[in-house]
């Protein structure tokens, strides 16, 4: 049985659908199971021992517009999908899932293109996004008692980290903590001088930091390492993904805001402490691990969307301002008692 499934979302989102990956191919006997995403989140796949094949749908480049999604059905449809399954809710994904020609294709009965699918799905709002995307599956009868995420660094990864670390001058990892300071959604940052202010406050307890992230945060990353470079090391924009994940798996806990890499962590079993304003756990995006930290403050303005947003809607962001770094320090401490 050959399938396919669908998701073009963000990072953090394709690192929650790797259980659902999972499920189907231990849950099924003699399966081929390939995935379709966007180019820049191809890495979270990478080295996936759950999957056989990885398609690229650039669809916010040479695969954009009502063109480029022939083309890409086209090519899916060629591969002959017994079944299709689509975490993904967007009206394209349903277009591509229909485009298969697919005898059994499964989607959310939110999906925009809900119609499209001959196995509908109850969006449950109420649970997390792990079991959401389980619930397809469950659906076709195959149940999973692995509901944590996962990544697999190579080698090769794990090489790069062990030469950053020796250039950084951390000779043990055990005592490294972790900070991720970005969001493409400028409201779900904790403020930069807060994480400033936290960096110090664990410098001046002995604990070594790395700042982590994509290339977009290395800028954040110099403004919080400015003036402690001999005990701050900016790993943002330096390594991929498989490697952040390496470096995070040495890591003793992680400080991040609601994004991507509170859920990297989790894939590699690294203790997160996340720090929601704008958004809130109830989501169905928190951190899942059983040592697991969320700081937030209750305000009645919260949650102000779904992401977050480039403004604060009353102009306050005191969903954030009201998080003080030593709270959050407080937090990390407990993890090195």
């Amino acid at each position: 049985m050959k399938i396919l499934i669908i998701h073009t979302a963000f990072f953090g989102d394709i690192i929650l659908a790797t259980p659902l990956i999972r499920a189907m191919q231990e849950g099924l006997k003699n399966v081929e199971i390939h995935a379709l995403v966007k180019p820049e989140t191809v890495q979270v796949l990478q080295n996936n021992p759950h999957l056989q094949k990885i398609i690229v749908f650039d669809k916010r480049g040479k695969d954009s517009g009502f063109a480029g999604l022939l083309k890409i059905g086209r090519k899916i449809k060629k591969e002959k999908f017994d079944l299709v399954i689509s975490p993904h809710r967007s009206f394209r994904s349903a277009m591509l899932a229909r485009a298969t020609g697919a005898k059994i294709r499964v989607g959310f009965d939110t999906s925009a293109g809900a119609f499209l699918y001959n196995k509908k799905v109850k969006y449950d709002s109420s649970i997390h996004e792990i079991e959401r995307n389980l619930s397809l599956a469950r659906a076709l009868g195959i149940q999973s008692i692995h509901k944590q995420p996962q990544v697999f660094p190579g080698e090769e990864d794990k090489a790069v980290v062990d030469r950053l670390l020796v250039k950084a001058g951390f000779k043990s990892a055990g005592s490294l903590v972790a900070l991720a300071p970005g969001s493409i959604w400028a409201t779900k940052r904790w403020p930069l001088s807060y994480y400033k202010k936290l960096a110090q406050i664990l410098i001046k307890n002995r604990v070594r930091v790395v700042l982590i992230g994509g290339d977009a945060d290395y800028a954040l990353g110099r403004k919080i390492a400015t003036g402690d470079e001999n005990v701050i090391f900016n790993a943002a924009g330096q390594l991929s993904l498989l490697q952040s994940a390496e470096l995070l798996k040495r890591c003793r806990v992680l400080v991040s805001n609601d994004s991507a890499p509170l859920h990297l962590a989790t894939a590699v079993g690294t203790p997160v402490i996340a720090i929601f304003g704008p958004t809130v756990p109830a989501f169905g995006f928190y951190p899942t691990g059983s040592k697991d930290k969320i700081i937030e403050t209750q305000l009645s303005c919260r949650p102000c969307g779904m992401h977050g947003g480039d403004h604060c809607p009353i102009g306050t962001h005191a969903c954030m301002k009201k998080i003080s770094p030593e709270q959050i320090y407080a937090g990390v401490a407990d993890f090195f008692k």
